[in-house]
């Protein structure tokens, strides 16, 4: 999964991947909605070999919230013991809105609300809010905020929590801020680790992560 690719219509994905290896979904900005002629972006890499499909987003059939770019996606793998998980990959620029945040709340609600026991979902990326301090949970072992201020720190926090979701990412950047979330429903619990070997060199602003998770056959 990448967040802020920077990549346009003048980039083919075959450039980037074998598509023989991989299937690739990728959402880039749109210069005409931005006034912007570079940043945002992002994309979701798959290996061939698993099954998956990408989730409508409810934005792309309302009117109003099309003429805002929302940098979201959300495929959905399936796997052979019927466990189904919904990564939803979204990056929210900086100094974004409220109703920003909301479409891609309004878009994961749609997939939360309807889960089953074989169904699980993980929410990544990039939120851009750097303010929120996460402290370790020793007794739950994930992370839980404090010195929450803001109206759309209140809006991250109160949305995942009605879903019963956990923060799982402490990787800090260079500026000692958090910026990537990663959020889990506990029956799926994930290990974060920092990557040893990062598809692209580290920023000052992001950390290269790595999620992992055994499922039972």
């Amino acid at each position: 999964m990448l967040t802020e690719t920077w990549l346009t219509s003048n980039q083919f994905t075959s450039e980037l991947f074998d598509l023989s290896n991989y299937t690739v979904f990728r959402k880039d900005r749109c210069n005409l909605l931005t006034g912007m002629e570079k940043g945002g972006g992002i994309l979701i890499a798959i290996r061939s070999s698993l099954s998956c499909k990408q989730v409508n987003l409810l934005s792309n059939n309302n009117i109003s919230e099309a003429k805002i770019d929302i940098d979201q996606l959300i495929v959905a793998l399936l796997f052979n013991n019927n466990i189904e998980v919904f990564v939803m990959l979204s990056y929210i620029p900086p100094r974004s809105s409220l109703e920003v945040y909301n479409i891609h709340f309004n878009n994961c609600k749609n997939i939360l609300e309807n889960l089953n026991n074989f169904q699980h979902v993980i929410c990544i990326g990039d939120f851009n809010q750097g303010n929120i301090n996460w402290i370790l949970d020793l007794d739950e072992k994930y992370f839980v905020p404090y010195n929450v201020n803001s109206e759309i720190e209140e809006s991250i926090i109160d949305f995942y929590s009605q879903f019963d979701l956990i923060q799982i990412n402490s990787f800090v950047n260079d500026n000692l801020r958090l910026l990537d979330l990663v959020f889990v429903d506990k029956e799926f619990f994930i290990v974060i680790e920092k990557s040893d070997l990062p598809l692209i060199q580290n920023s000052i602003h992001h950390v290269a992560l790595e999620a992992k998770q055994t499922l039972m056959q």
